[in-house]
């Protein structure tokens, strides 16, 4: 099983398996992943590691449910099922040829269904307290939340924008910097491109 851009390949795969003697393999080749815009999924575009979607709060079984529906459907055409449902009910005939479209919004949906319909009160505190407050997470930030804070109230404001995952810039924001539009361009351009070669995210780096 493998991505249909392998399918222009497989006369060649076949060749060597004639000349080595080996028995030919039965090949099955699913459709790849798209953005909206039918284009191939791409880290340029959207997020594609698993790690940035756990840094996001989507639970893993929610993942998982909506990768099991691209380019396949459960036979009662239910949306949400968990792994063991999906083994149990899967047929390679039932795998479109189309290329699925990778919709976040879709994703985000799902994961809210997840969220408040399969999940007690006492698994929905556990996991959201794992997300929030790993011990991970602290001993990463400790060094800087030390040097920062004079009473524990104040952890709340340094500690928020980490939780929120993302950075908010405005004009105002940036304007705060005294650099000319096309410099300040520059230096945004340079950052992205710097940003996009870094393997691993830290204080160092």
């Amino acid at each position: 099983i493998r991505g249909e851009e392998w399918i222009p390949s497989a006369p060649k795969h076949q060749l060597l398996y004639q000349y080595f003697g080996w028995e030919m393999p039965e090949l099955c080749h699913l459709p790849l992943l798209r953005n909206p815009d039918q284009s191939k999924l791409s880290k340029r575009k959207n997020p594609t590691s698993i790690l940035y979607y756990r840094d996001q709060g989507f639970l893993p079984e929610a993942l998982l449910n909506y990768l099991g529906r691209m380019g396949w459907s459960m036979p009662d055409e239910r949306e949400q099922f968990d792994l063991a449902e999906m083994v149990s009910a899967f047929d390679i005939d039932r795998v479109s040829l189309g290329g699925p479209i990778f919709d976040v919004d879709k994703l985000t949906w799902l994961n809210g269904q997840w969220l408040k319909h399969s999940l007690s009160d006492e698994q929905y505190q556990q996991r959201l307290m794992e997300w929030m407050c790993s011990e991970s997470f602290f001993v990463s930030v400790l060094p800087q939340l030390k040097s920062r804070i004079d009473v524990f109230s104040e952890a709340g404001q340094w500690l928020q924008p980490l939780w929120a995952k993302d950075v908010s810039l405005s004009e105002d924001t940036l304007g705060a910097l005294g650099l000319e539009q096309d410099v300040l361009a520059n230096v945004l351009q340079f950052l992205v491109w710097r940003f996009e070669s870094c393997g691993s995210w830290n204080r160092q780096v």
